[in-house]
């Protein structure tokens, strides 16, 4: 039987970007997996350590696995912060619109009175 990390992370491409998920699959033997360099790399050497390569292995692989959750969960709080990043850029822009709407409103309004009262004043002057 063999042991299965799976991981899902969302990721942004971009602050502006959208959304990936991203998947990564980690599928750990339960017994000895024969490593032969040489089959693979003809005419390397193969490393020199003082552990047998599947005691290497069996100890690199979950750290492996730990920093592969440790950085999904970075990945993940990074994400989170663009799209806070992203809405609080839209709501500053809308907010932007909202506040050049009620300036061109307010103008308006402000023009009529005055107009009003220009009309008032010519009617007042027209009349005498």
């Amino acid at each position: 039987m063999a042991l299965q990390v799976a991981i899902g992370e969302r990721r942004r491409r971009s602050v502006a970007g959208a959304r990936d998920v991203h998947h990564i699959q980690v599928v750990l033997a339960d017994q000895p997996v024969e490593m032969n360099p040489r089959k693979r790399l003809s005419g390397v050497r193969p490393p020199m350590s003082e552990q047998p390569p599947f005691e290497i292995l069996s100890a690199l692989l979950p750290k492996y696995v730990e920093m592969e959750i440790y950085r999904a969960m970075l990945e993940s709080i990074s994400a989170y912060h663009a799209a806070r990043m992203a809405a609080m850029d839209a709501a500053t822009s809308n907010a932007g619109d909202v506040i050049q709407d009620l300036t061109l409103t307010m103008n308006r309004i402000r023009q009529d009175k005055i107009t009003r009262e220009i009309i008032e004043i010519v009617s007042g002057a027209a009349a005498l």
